[in-house]
């Protein structure tokens, strides 16, 4: 992939957001932010990705972050400005663990998380700063920003009112902000994965006895999805190859959203 700009990264610590920042550094990144509401796990991100890194200069920090907090939110991303000198692609992996309230209430999670997308699309695409093209007619080659969603943004899962809800906010928020930034020359774009293996999803795996086989009762494919196979997705949204892509959905679901399993 094209991605010889610098990243930041929501959720960075653990699952897709630092499969996405090991990504990032292996495919020639020049830096990368990596964002997490644990420390500790987003410097054990950076860490990481040290070992895997491509370009001589790269640089990386690990900064907590609690998507929740506005305040938080513009401080992160000034701080990355001010590192880098520019924000090229920003990839909003943060999730939430949260058991769900009752089916009516749909308040604390649907308002709550799609919320958290909304201002971060808004501080980020003000930082987010294109440049010109390598090629005439192309377009910018960066200037990106890639919001994690769900299978659930373009389906319905039964019981899981609020998740959807919120799922399909992202999706909404994604459309808006495509057209708000894109006389800034910055592609918005959303990704949505099927059930994948990270360690949230294990914990619940490793307690609920016979969730996989639930999970993947209307999954064609039959088994998860990787964090390794959502991060090359996210490179793709996020570098030159999707440069006349904006305002869409990658549907990531394993066959989940034909509505049959053979």
């Amino acid at each position: 992939m094209d991605v010889p700009g610098f990243a930041f990264i929501t959720g960075g610590g653990s699952g897709i957001g630092r499969e996405s920042a090991e990504a990032f550094a292996r495919d020639g990144s020049s830096g990368v932010v990596v964002t997490d509401i644990n420390l500790k796990t987003a410097q054990a991100t950076v860490e990481a990705i040290k070992a895997v890194v491509t370009y001589p200069n790269f640089k990386a920090e690990a900064i907590q972050l609690d998507v929740t907090s506005e305040e938080a939110v513009k401080a992160a991303i000034a701080y990355t400005s001010k590192l880098f000198g520019r924000i090229d692609y920003v990839v909003n992996s943060a999730g939430a663990s949260r058991a769900p309230p009752p089916a009516h209430d749909l308040r604390s999670t649907s308002t709550a998380l799609s919320g958290d997308k909304r201002r971060l699309c808004r501080h980020e695409g003000a930082e987010a700063k294109p440049v010109d093209a390598t090629k005439p007619g192309r377009g910018t080659t960066r200037g990106s920003i890639v919001l994690l969603a769900s299978v659930t943004a373009v389906i319905s899962v039964p019981g899981m009112v609020q998740y959807t809800t919120s799922k399909h906010a992202i999706l909404g928020i994604t459309k808006t902000a495509s057209i708000d930034l894109v006389s800034d020359g910055i592609h918005v774009n959303c990704l949505c994965p099927v059930w994948t293996k990270t360690p949230m999803i294990q914990v619940a795996l490793d307690v609920v006895p016979g969730l996989e086989e639930n999970m993947l009762s209307g999954v064609p494919m039959n088994r998860l999805a990787t964090p390794e196979e959502v991060a090359d997705s996210v490179l793709y949204l996020s570098g030159s190859r999707s440069s006349f892509t904006t305002g869409t959905s990658v549907i990531m679901d394993g066959g989940m959203s034909l509505g049959r399993k053979a």
